[in-house]
């Protein structure tokens, strides 16, 4: 039975795999796509495994791909791990400054936290 299944998933394009194995682990393929298509229209590889850790690990994907985004045409250097970790953390991204992430302002960041910590996990 395992060897059909994987005989026939080898025979799928890779796209519709990955699609299907997000939604055996319980991944939301669209927003993981979603997200990653607008990052790569801004020019920013964040590969599609890292954008699956971060739902999995009940982060907001799309959040973070925007302050990504706009903190890069602000030429600030911040990196989706440093985005991603405030996400978890529970910073409410959105209403966030970008130029507050310059020169690793997490102490600034954290006044935008959510009250009662962290995000709810996905549904």
């Amino acid at each position: 039975m395992i060897n059909k299944l994987t005989d026939w998933l080898s025979s799928l394009p890779f796209v519709w795999a990955r699609i299907l194995s997000m939604q055996l682990r319980g991944i939301d393929p669209h927003e993981v796509v979603d997200a990653r298509v607008r990052a790569v229209s801004a020019k920013i590889d964040i590969p599609i495994e890292a954008l699956e850790r971060h739902y999995l690990a009940g982060g907001h994907v799309t959040a973070v791909v925007d302050m990504l985004i706009k903190t890069k045409y602000r030429n600030l250097n911040v990196d989706f791990d440093t985005i991603a970790q405030k996400d978890l953390e529970g910073v409410d991204l959105p209403q966030v400054d970008p130029d507050e992430f310059e020169n690793n302002g997490s102490q600034r960041v954290e006044r935008y936290v959510c009250p009662g910590g962290a995000h709810e996990p996905h549904a």
